[in-house]
């Protein structure tokens, strides 16, 4: 039985999906966002915060057998369990066996991903995950490129890939100030959404926000954001006007 570097499990988890979750966080991630507020997870090995070791190698099985403590809560506010990172993605055949194991207790599925993955990948995790989070930073490649590191294409394919297979999504897009924001550029994420809206279930748009800084700090890595990261109250408004325009189900989330 295969081993998957983990970070935890969170339990009682409201934020990954509907109903009452349990997140398991996978190690390691393809992509170097600069507003990232979980840098201990990047790494594809073992690290350090605080002291503590972020990281360790746990048994498909023991993943299995914590998740499942909770399956009444599951089933009672339609929740289930959600697979985050990092990128979750990355460790695909452990995680295919996971699933599979949930799946004998009938239990809900999401994965928490930015999609930047082989399409083979996502292909043998299909039939068995009931939601995809995806994350859709920008629609402008060159902006992808410079807070990310990557390019958009790979993953705005992908997210095409699982409309044509008529999965259900919730799609997330982080608006940073004078990095990624930008009405315009906005507009265009909401109108690619909207072509998919079959699909998606749910958009929230999330301000950014600085929860995850100090950790930078402890981990020996530089932090290129600065408080002008932060969306204006203009710019907020900005946004709350503009998602009026949509029949989409969106959730704006102002940063802090």
């Amino acid at each position: 039985m295969k081993k998957g570097l983990i970070s935890k499990v969170q339990r009682y988890s409201i934020n990954d999906g509907p109903g009452i979750r349990s997140t398991v966080f996978l190690k390691g991630c393809n992509l170097n966002c600069m507003w990232c507020s979980n840098p201990e997870l990047i790494d594809f090995s073992q690290s350090y915060l605080d002291g503590k070791p972020v990281g360790e190698l746990i048994s498909v099985k023991d993943v299995v057998k914590e998740v499942i403590r909770d399956i009444d809560f599951y089933k009672e506010s339609l929740g289930g369990v959600t697979f985050s990172g990092g990128e979750p993605l990355l460790q695909s055949d452990f995680l295919l066996e996971c699933i599979k194991l949930l799946k004998d207790y009938s239990i809900h599925i999401a994965i928490d991903t930015a999609l930047y993955v082989d399409k083979k990948i996502i292909k043998k995790l299909l039939p068995y995950v009931d939601l995809w989070l995806v994350d859709l930073k920008s629609i402008d490649d060159i902006t992808h490129i410079k807070t990310t590191n990557v390019s958009n294409k790979i993953i705005l394919d992908n997210i095409k890939f699982l409309y044509k297979n008529n999965v259900n999504m919730w799609i997330r897009c982080i608006l940073v100030n004078k990095e990624n924001y930008d009405l315009d550029e906005l507009k265009k994420r909401l109108n690619f959404i909207e072509s998919i809206k079959k699909c998606v279930k749910r958009v929230d748009i999330l301000g950014y926000h600085q929860l995850g800084v100090s950790k930078y700090q402890k981990l020996n890595k530089e932090y290129l954001l600065t408080n002008e990261a932060l969306l204006s109250d203009i710019q907020e408004k900005e946004v709350e006007e503009l998602i009026k325009e949509y029949v989409l189900p969106i959730y704006f989330e102002r940063g802090i």
